[in-house]
Order: structure tokens, then sequence, then C-alpha cells
């Protein structure tokens, strides 16, 4: 398989790299290195992927280079052709939608130690200026019909059998309740374009002056909707507290950091906790329903485990 896409690369884009395979949900993730210790990402789409989805990721980096370029996002790295998006046959014959990035520097953000109250309070500030930039980003692929889509939520109501534990889905259920209390304020907020899936593993992190964090890279575009700018911040939040040592202090610095870029409202920060509580149980159900569908995929469930421990560590 690395020979096929190693040719490709080499035929499309002129570079001799060594690849390594990376996590994906769906989509083959490809670090290619070369000789002189360059580091691209090669994106290729999952079979039948509508090409409006690797369209969006590349409009939407492309937009944040031009109107925020102190944001560390990849940029797009264009074929010999001189087009961003191709299509490239698999060992297989088949076409896949080909891209690719410029890869950056640090660890994920989840590999990164030690998780300090500073850290959270820098995720805070980068989210609010990464929203602040996408306020003039639109794509149609933002209102794609999304199971990550906040906004949709209350469609894992009928998927709770998947979960094992009758605590358990009292606790999901108990969450979609509150989620019913609150989404009439929620639908009266403006939307916008987000990057919707700020977790620890699309946040990288490197050591900077005096060895302190600095958040390096911004990746993985490919859940991005078109929700209210709290659903941003919640999502980050709900993996800024998963395991942490001081998870109220590290929600309250994110909050911080958030709004010294974008201020939100009394009415919405409050939605924020049972914002980060809807994230942690769409998270849960959609794991549950991929290892169900994939059992040998660990990426899958990468976050189930912590992600119960803070919900059943919450709960009454």
């Amino acid at each position: 398989m690395k020979d096929h896409w190693q040719s490709a690369l080499k035929q499309h884009w002129g570079l001799e790299a060594r690849l390594t395979r990376l996590c994906g949900e769906r989509d083959l993730n490809l670090l290619a290195e070369t000789p002189d210790r360059s580091r691209f990402l090669l994106k290729v789409m999952h079979p039948g992927c509508a090409p409006g989805l690797a369209e969006m990721q590349i409009a939407a980096l492309e937009h944040l280079r031009a109107v925020a370029a102190h944001l560390p996002v990849p940029g797009v790295v264009r074929a010999r052709s001189g087009a961003a998006l191709i299509s490239v046959a698999d060992a297989g014959g088949a076409p896949r939608l080909c891209w690719m990035v410029e890869g950056l520097p640090g660890c994920t953000c989840a590999a990164f130690t030690p998780k300090t109250v500073p850290l959270a309070r820098a995720i805070g500030r980068m989210a609010g200026a990464l929203d602040t930039a996408l306020g003039g980003f639109d794509h149609p692929a933002l209102d794609r019909p999304l199971k990550w889509n906040l906004m949709r939520a209350d469609r894992i109501a009928d998927r709770l059998e998947v979960i094992a534990g009758r605590r358990r889905r009292r606790i999901l259920s108990e969450i979609l309740t509150e989620f019913s209390a609150i989404r009439p304020v929620l639908e009266a907020l403006p939307r916008q374009a987000l990057h919707n899936d700020l977790n620890d593993h699309n946040i990288l992190v490197a050591r900077g002056p005096g060895g302190r964090p600095r958040i390096s890279g911004i990746v993985d575009f490919g859940d991005m909707c078109r929700a209210p700018r709290v659903c941003e911040l919640a999502i980050a939040g709900a993996y800024a507290v998963l395991d942490h040592p001081a998870p109220e202090r590290a929600l309250a610095a994110l909050v911080a950091g958030y709004c010294g870029e974008t201020p939100l409202s009394a009415g919405e920060t409050e939605l924020i906790l049972p914002l980060l509580r809807l994230r942690l149980a769409v998270s849960v159900v959609n794991s549950a329903l991929a290892a169900r569908d994939r059992p040998d995929d660990p990426y899958v469930t990468v976050s189930e485990a912590p992600a119960w421990r803070f919900l059943e560590r919450a709960a009454p």
C-alpha cells in the first residue's frame, strides 16, 4: 500500500518521501517525510467521498492563511498540475480524491505533558481567534448532515441501546433531556463556520521560550459545520477536562482565554457545561457504534474511557 502512494506522491507532487500511516476515522492519512526532513500530510479521502467535503477543508485552510496568518494551520500543497485536489486511482483501481498539506511541528495535546492550566488558557485563546477568523468563511458543505454537529445531537436518542449498563444509559438520557431544555436558546443564537472538533488529537503543542507550551498546530478540519460559537468552546472544553488533574480550573482558564479573543454573552456561557456534557454523550455513543462496526480499529474508542470517567464522576 505504501509503495503505491509513494509512487503517486512522486508522480503528482514531485516528492520522494517515507510514508507513515496515521490515525483517521474514515480517510487514509499518510505522513510523508522527505530526505531533507520536510514533513507533509497526504490526505486520501475515503472511497466515494463527495468532492465538496475535501473542497470545504481546502477552502477553509486557504481562507485562514489569508485572513489570520498568525494561526498555526497547515498550508495546502498543490500538485504539479496546480490543482489542490486531484483524483488518484488506489491500488485496487478505485478513484480516490487526494490532497496534501504541510506538516506542522509539535506533538498532539493528548501526548503533551504536563496538562497545565496555562495550556488550557492558550487553547481557549487559539479557539477564540480561530472562530473570529472563521466568521467570514462560508461553504455549502457546512450544512451537510453530520453526526458530530451538536445541533443534531438528539439523533443519539434512538441509539442508546448500544451502550451497556442501565446507569450509563440513564446518564445519557438525562443529558439529552437537558439538551431539550436549552435547545430553544441555542437555536436563537447566530451560527457560523466552526472547526467543530478541537479535541486533544487535533491540537499540536510545542515548547516555546523557557520551555513554556505553545499551540503549534490546528489540524483536521473534516468535521467542520455551521453552529453557534459556544459549541466550539464546549467541544474544546470537553477534551480539556478529560483526566485533567484540575478539570474545573482548566475549563475556567479555557473559557477565559476564548472570551479574551471573542466575548460571549452571559446567556451563552451558561450553555457551556450542558453542551460539554452533550459532546461527550455524542462521543461515547458514536464510539460504541463505530466499535460495533469496526471492532479491530482502536482509533474509534480513543476518548471513550476518559469520557465515561468524567460523565460518571459528574453524575448524581
